[in-house]
């Protein structure tokens, strides 16, 4: 979501984000839904890396919601190689739905590779009792399929969140 964000210009690698407890629509006309964060996290805005590296939840939504469902998903297709069907709804944001850890793993690459991405293979290469290679996997690499500059930001975000 904050990559998809920081490419599409609706937010900079240096932002402040909202941690505003907003209401949003719900399932039905007279439901809403407010995310929530938990105890410690109730700052009234919080920096970037910081909502990235605390794994904040009110922030994330708020990006998901200024950015907007369907070019997230289009970036999750077209620019991190998601195939899986991911739920058209703001709680994307927080994790909701499934994807296959491959999937996660190519999409991880983008931020890796400054932009370009790589479809792994869970095996590298088949060999018979005799030491032959049967059948050698290599990699797909996608090339400039997301901003270079909103790349480099995210893994440079990315690694705050270990360190």
């Amino acid at each position: 979501v904050y990559a998809s964000a920081m490419a599409a210009g609706k937010l900079s690698r240096y932002a402040t984000v909202s941690n505003a407890a907003v209401p949003y629509p719900g399932a039905s006309r007279s439901d809403t839904w407010t995310p929530q964060n938990d105890a410690k996290h109730n700052a009234s805005s919080y920096s970037l890396q910081t909502a990235l590296g605390l794994s904040v939840n009110r922030p994330a939504v708020a990006t998901l919601d200024k950015l907007g469902i369907k070019p997230m998903l289009k970036y999750a297709r077209d620019s991190f190689g998601i195939e899986s069907e991911m739920p058209p709804y703001l709680p994307l944001a927080l994790g909701a739905g499934e994807l296959r850890p491959i999937e996660l793993a190519e999409a991880y690459s983008v931020f890796m590779l400054k932009g370009d991405r790589v479809r792994p293979y869970p095996i590298v290469r088949i060999v018979d009792p005799e030491g032959n290679v049967l059948k050698k996997y290599e990699p797909k690499i996608f090339r400039s399929v997301f901003d270079p500059v909103a790349a480099a930001a995210m893994d440079d975000l990315l690694r705050g969140v270990v360190t």
